[in-house]
Order: C-alpha cells, then sequence, then structure tokens
C-alpha cells in the first residue's frame, strides 16, 4: 500500500512538473519572439481544434478554424486552463511588440477580407450557374453568412482607422440579393398564373 502511494505522487509530481515545463516554455517563447498565431486550443470538454488566433480580448479570443476557414468566438471560460492561458501568453506578446502587432493586425484583417470578398464572387458564381433551387438557396444563405462575416470585419478595419473603398463586390452582393428577391417574386407570379388558368 505505500508503494501504491509514493507511485501515486511521483506520477503527480512528475505530470505537474511536465504541465509547468510546458507552461514555463511558452511563457519564455510569448516573452522572447512571440507565441505563433496557429495553435491548437482545446475546450472544457477536451475537444481539439486547430485555430489562427486573430484577436484577443479581455474575456474572449477570435480565431478562424483552419479546417474550413469559419470565424468563431470563443470565450475564455469556454477553454481549457492551459489553452486560455496560452492565448493570454499570446495577447501579452503582440501587447509587448506595439505597433509591429498593430499594422500586422491590420494587415491580417485586410487578408481576410479580400478572401471574404473572393468567396462571396464564387459563391455567387457558383448560385448562377447551378439549376437545383434547393442548392441555390444554400448557396445564398452561405453567401448571406459570408457577408454578416465581412460587414464585422470591415468595421473593425474602420475602427483601426482603415479607410476603405467602395468596392464593386459588396455593390454586387447587395444587389444580387434584390434580384434573387425579385427573380423569385416573378417565379411566384408565374405559377400563380398558371394555376389560376
Amino acid at each position: 500500500m505505500k508503494l501504491l502511494v509514493t507511485t501515486v505522487r511521483r506520477i503527480l509530481i512528475a505530470f505537474l512538473l511536465f504541465l509547468s515545463g510546458i507552461f514555463g516554455y511558452d511563457y519564455y517563447e510569448a516573452q522572447t519572439v512571440g507565441l505563433p498565431q496557429e495553435m491548437a486550443l482545446w475546450d472544457t470538454q477536451y475537444r481539439r481544434v486547430n485555430a489562427r488566433l486573430l484577436e484577443v480580448c479581455d474575456s474572449s479570443v477570435r480565431f478562424q478554424r483552419l479546417e474550413d476557414g469559419r470565424y468563431f468566438t470563443v470565450q475564455f471560460d469556454d477553454l481549457s486552463f492551459l489553452s486560455s492561458q496560452r492565448v493570454k501568453l499570446f495577447e501579452n506578446s503582440q501587447a509587448i511588440n506595439g505597433s509591429t502587432a498593430a499594422v500586422s493586425r491590420i494587415a491580417r484583417l485586410q487578408s481576410e477580407r479580400k478572401e471574404l470578398l473572393q468567396k462571396i464572387e464564387y459563391l455567387e458564381a457558383r448560385a448562377e450557374q447551378t439549376i437545383s433551387t434547393v442548392e441555390k438557396r444554400t448557396l445564398l444563405r452561405e453567401v448571406e453568412r459570408v457577408s454578416v462575416d465581412l460587414l464585422a470585419l470591415e468595421r473593425r478595419l474602420k475602427e483601426a482607422g482603415v479607410e476603405l473603398g467602395y468596392s464593386a463586390a459588396t455593390i454586387r452582393s447587395a444587389s444580387s440579393g434584390i434580384q434573387a428577391m425579385g427573380t423569385q417574386l416573378i417565379e411566384f407570379g408565374s405559377k400563380i398564373s398558371e394555376k389560376l388558368r
């Protein structure tokens, strides 16, 4: 029994030393060169997500999931202890770099904006080419979801002091929604007139 207690105690001490070593290395890396923007995050249910950190606030982190490119905002309370500490270290390392971090953040936001505009153009082109109304509706919903992400991103760019040009892509996405609605109304009207004949 005494041997079992001693063994369990040694395993616990080794585990704690291992965790403190990982945290100490992350702390050292954050203070010297900064943590990488891409890292694995674990939630409180110990599910893993490979993420590119975009913005760290006081109580939440915004990231892009690398598997599918979708954007998420998660509270620190929903992350495991080690993941939340790594994110805070990432924030501190970005704050230490100061203006370099601000410039890289703006460049990153502009790059994300360009990606979102290209994604909207691609989805709209696919929606125009498809014959299936179900697929067209799904693609248009995805365009709306990406447009919401785009508006939020453009708002953050404006808050950072970046002047955005009036882009043809955003005009087209707004008008294409109106055009799609008009097309649906015309189709609905034609169906009713056929039934009345």
